[in-house]
């Protein structure tokens, strides 16, 4: 082989090694820019289900607090109206006893 045909196919050679190489890159730029492009979209998948939890963590905490405040006010209620049975309960015994003691008192006026 010359020297020239040597030459010749080393040019040959560099070509296809430079192509092999340019369509490497050309591959690995296409998967850098769909990985950027879906570590983007994750980001934003990921911004947006914060957001979302963020905001029902507001409602559940509101929604707790709205609870508890009926609650109190329906422990309240039920604690006064506890009161007030007490008492009703506690002048009917009196009743009662006054009753009995007029009652138990007459038969002996009669006796």
């Amino acid at each position: 082989m010359s020297v020239e045909g040597s030459a010749h196919g080393s040019g040959v050679a560099d070509a296809d090694r430079s192509s092999s190489v340019d369509a490497e890159a050309t591959a690995l730029r296409r998967l850098y820019q769909r990985e950027r492009a879906a570590r983007k979209e994750a980001e934003d998948i990921l911004e947006r289900k914060s957001r979302e939890l963020y905001e029902l963590n507001e409602t559940l905490e509101r929604r707790v607090l709205e609870r508890t405040s009926q609650l109190d006010a329906t422990n309240s209620s039920l604690q006064a109206e506890a009161k007030t049975r007490q008492a009703a309960q506690a002048q009917l015994w009196d009743s009662e006893e006054r009753f009995r003691s007029v009652v138990n008192n007459m038969f002996e006026g009669i006796l």
